[in-house]
């Protein structure tokens, strides 16, 4: 009987595993729609910014909603000012406040995902990745 067991055991990980993938999948298209609605951006483009910004997610684990509206702007326009970042969230999430960005911001570059850039007078936001 242990062979039938271990087809039930084999069965039952592949539907776990064919779970997670489904929603996997489905997440990736709500980004993948949300980049084209939100940024204008050509399909190919928006599959790589959301490829790029799942693969993130997955290294760093676990972000909040501000963290990740930030990761999704930076893959589309990597290299933003704060500001720009800021009006971009904005847009992403319905709101964000300059302190909040600011906080966020010197969390997540003390956790090496993103870099902040000193040019002249601006500081650039890029990922890390």
């Amino acid at each position: 009987m242990s062979g039938i067991e271990d087809v039930v055991r084999k069965l039952r990980k592949l539907e776990e595993l064919t779970k997670h993938l489904n929603s996997n999948i489905n997440y990736l298209v709500r980004v993948v729609s949300g980049m084209l609605v939100l940024f204008s951006i050509p399909l190919a483009l928006a599959l790589k910014a959301a490829s790029r910004m799942l693969n993130t997610i997955s290294k760093y684990g676990v972000l909040d909603d501000v963290s990740k509206a930030f990761i999704e702007v930076l893959c589309v326009e990597d290299g933003i000012s704060i500001s720009g970042l800021t009006r971009r969230v904005k847009e992403v999430r319905g709101r964000a406040s300059r302190r909040i960005i600011s906080e966020r911001l010197k969390i997540l570059a003390s956790s090496g995902i993103v870099v902040l850039e000193r040019r002249d007078s601006r500081v650039l936001v890029k990922l890390s990745i």
